[in-house]
């Protein structure tokens, strides 16, 4: 693909996150905006990775206690963007590594602590 059209995939997947980002809410799709920009400049390598992700978590927090079909596009975008930005020009880049795992893993340590502390520092 040209550098154009990788850039316009990135961009189609960026407005698709904050369209099911705005699903819930203006207030999550303006947050949800922020942070696009903020992942979007992650390809220069001056974002720190780890604390995208835990913002991106504590964005979208209602979807680690909840399963809806707004919950389920929403995460589809987040990994079709996390794809996107993954090819970059000078070829792939592991940006964000496992960050469809850390949302799951973290679906289940907010599950499990419903049963208790103790239950949700295991899980």
């Amino acid at each position: 693909l040209s550098a154009d059209a990788s850039e316009l995939m990135v961009r189609e997947a960026a407005m698709r996150v904050v369209a099911a980002a705005n699903k819930f809410g203006s207030t999550q799709g303006e947050a949800a905006a922020e942070w696009v920009m903020e992942a979007m400049s992650s390809r220069s390598g001056e974002v720190d990775c780890e604390e995208l992700l835990g913002k991106q978590l504590a964005l979208f927090d209602e979807c680690l206690v909840e399963d809806s079909a707004n919950c389920e596009e929403l995460d589809e975008a987040l990994s079709s963007l996390e794809a996107q930005l993954k090819q970059g020009e000078a070829g792939p880049l592991d940006i964000f590594g496992q960050s469809k795992m850390d949302r799951a893993a973290a679906r289940v340590r907010t599950a499990a602590a419903k049963f208790g502390a103790d239950y949700g520092k295991v899980a």
